[in-house]
């Protein structure tokens, strides 16, 4: 997982709603989609926590940096997408 409660301030989201349409058809890919909503109220906690609590904030962002270079590097990527090309052989 991208984001987690070691190295992120995960915001409530409790719920989801249709993205609304474009009429210039320009996200397209969006289309029937749902998107969470976040609780405004828990996002305003989060910040003010962030803000009174910066060594929270220091660790969290240490853990997301050493998360990103050791989970997320090019290589990583390579190495997943090729272990789904291996299972999806293997299945077939």
């Amino acid at each position: 997982m991208f984001c987690n409660p070691k190295n992120f301030f995960l915001i409530n989201a409790p719920t989801a709603s249709r993205f609304p349409g474009d009429p210039y058809h320009i996200y397209q890919f969006f289309e029937h989609q749902f998107f969470q909503e976040p609780d405004p109220d828990h996002a305003a906690h989060l910040l003010q926590r962030a803000f009174l609590s910066p060594a929270v904030v220091a660790q969290k962002s240490a853990v997301g940096v050493r998360d990103a270079q050791s989970h997320w590097s090019w290589d990583a990527a390579a190495d997943r997408i090729e272990q789904r090309f291996l299972d999806i052989a293997a299945s077939l």
